[in-house]
């Protein structure tokens, strides 16, 4: 039996500390791509709490991830995710890694924060740092997964990789608890990948 693995991406805009006694909706997953579905979700219908998800198949025809390739004297030159989607010609884009200096993002140089990698190469490499070590590693077949890296974590067969924060949710079981999220009464928007 064939396996059918899929990436989810989730943007979630300002999602109220209050969600749990709140009414969520959701929309129907629909194609915008091929291999690439997108459904919503709001609570109480509220445009300022919203999820936007991505539904990407990694085995449909011509799927294929870039990121960021390393420029400049740091690791890269900063820009806004929609830049980033028209210079190079991509269908659907996400913020990913973390960067110093914070928070200029356009036409700027900065030092990637945990482990990145673009077609092959190497822009950040991993340091470990708590709360910049779960990373989305993708191999040149489009096959992905979800580890804590590690300045000794094996690259070598990484072909793409971005970092974030922690991870949230490993074998069906909520780790959320032991991963720094920031204030939840002042929340920020936030991107969340899954397997």
């Amino acid at each position: 039996m064939k396996r059918l693995f899929s990436l989810i991406l989730l943007a979630i805009a300002c999602i109220s500390a209050r969600a749990g006694a709140a009414t969520v909706k959701t929309t129907p997953w629909h194609p915008v791509y091929v291999g690439i579905d997108q459904a919503s979700g709001s609570i109480d219908g509220s445009d300022a709490s919203v999820a936007y998800a991505l539904r990407v198949d990694l085995r449909a025809p011509g799927i294929r991830f870039y990121t960021a390739p390393r420029q400049g004297s740091l690791n890269t030159v900063a820009s806004t995710t929609s830049q980033f989607l028209l210079k190079y010609g991509l269908q659907a884009a996400i913020n990913a890694n973390f960067f110093a200096p914070c928070c200029n993002a356009t036409n700027e140089e900065k030092t990637v924060l945990g482990l990145a990698v673009s077609d092959g190469n190497t822009v950040s490499a991993p340091d470990g740092t708590p709360g910049q070590n779960a990373s989305l590693l993708i191999d040149q077949k489009n096959h992905a997964s979800i580890a804590e890296t590690t300045d000794t974590t094996d690259i070598s067969n990484v072909f793409n990789a971005v970092t974030g924060s922690g991870i949230i949710v490993q074998d069906g079981l909520n780790v959320g608890a032991d991963t720094p999220f920031g204030d939840g009464a002042d929340p920020n928007p936030r991107t969340s990948l899954g397997l």
